[in-house]
């Protein structure tokens, strides 16, 4: 997460508690898929109101895990720094949010799943230090319990690394610095004998001068979709999309369209695993930070028409 999202956050909860906006819809017990909330469809809608999003609290980069039984996302709370929470699905219900147990020794935020291994990504961040040094931690999930999470960049990917994303053959894509210490692109690492490549910049037609952060990638690398500072056709930030094309390189980003982005903050976005369904984090005037979910289909009808059919 970046310095600018962090001041964002933390300015929000003063004024969160001084005047308030929206009433908890508070839930004890949680049923079915998607927490028993009913799927959106063309308008964005909160996800799962008074449960994940919060009046209190700031939450983003929500997801699921690739069974659909367990939910992941990052809460700043008043007097805590930002940490994982995650919810279980088990006997047909669903459990209240609590923090992931390695925390404690591995405080992190911005997490993701791997598409088809037990495996969590997320960012660790140096909350001593005022230059928010990230850098990118792997944590194994065997049955129920979790081993000690190792940090993944065995290679030099750059001072910053945010919001990590991975595909299902293992490369690594992330918002970082590593050509100028100044902006943020969108970069991937490939996965080879077990090390990261040097990290790869995903070029002009993704990146722009700009900020580029929070970056999601479809499990086959088919497309990918992030959130960008650039000069926005609706709102503060606004989520792109770009596609994959035959040749391997990327398509020009599009803009996911009006019906998506707002006037306001329009970031971290996240596919749930059967690509159905986009949720997002919104930042309103009134300074609540949500996540919002909305029917995915913007994806398949900006793609472009040579790759329609490609499956």
């Amino acid at each position: 997460m970046s310095g600018r999202w962090i001041l964002i956050i933390y300015s929000c909860f003063v004024f969160i508690f001084l005047i308030g906006c929206r009433q908890k819809d508070d839930k004890s017990v949680l049923e079915g898929l998607y927490l028993g909330q009913k799927p959106p469809g063309d308008t964005p809608e909160i996800f799962a109101p008074g449960i994940i999003s919060t009046v209190e609290n700031a939450e983003y980069g929500g997801h699921f895990s690739p069974d659909g039984k367990e939910f992941y996302f990052t809460r700043y709370a008043p007097g805590n720094p930002g940490y994982i929470y995650f919810m279980r699905y088990t006997d047909g219900t669903w459990s209240k949010p609590q923090i992931l147990p390695f925390m404690d020794d591995y405080p992190g935020v911005e997490s993701c799943f791997s598409p088809d291994k037990p495996i969590l990504y997320f960012v660790w961040f140096d909350k001593s230090s005022e230059t928010f040094v990230h850098d990118i931690y792997a944590v194994e999930k065997k049955g129920s319990e979790w081993r000690i999470p190792f940090r993944l960049t065995n290679t030099d990917l750059g001072a910053r690394r945010i919001s990590p994303s991975v595909s299902r053959n293992g490369t690594l894509y992330f918002s970082g610095n590593y050509d100028n210490p100044e902006d943020k692109d969108i970069y991937r690492s490939r996965l080879i004998n077990g090390m990261y490549t040097k990290p790869e910049n995903l070029g002009d037609r993704v990146n722009s001068d700009d900020y580029e952060e929070h970056v999601y990638v479809a499990p086959d690398e088919s497309y990918i979709v992030y959130d960008s500072y650039r000069p926005s056709l609706f709102g503060k930030t606004d989520l792109y999309v770009s596609y994959r094309l035959n040749d391997g390189s990327w398509s020009d980003s599009q803009n996911l369209g009006a019906h998506v982005n707002s006037e306001h903050y329009d970031w971290y976005p996240k596919l749930t695993p059967n690509g159905k369904y986009l949720m997002f984090a919104r930042t309103l005037p009134d300074c609540s930070i949500d996540i919002y979910w909305i029917d995915a289909n913007v994806i398949e009808e900006l793609k472009p028409d040579k790759l329609v059919k490609r499956r």
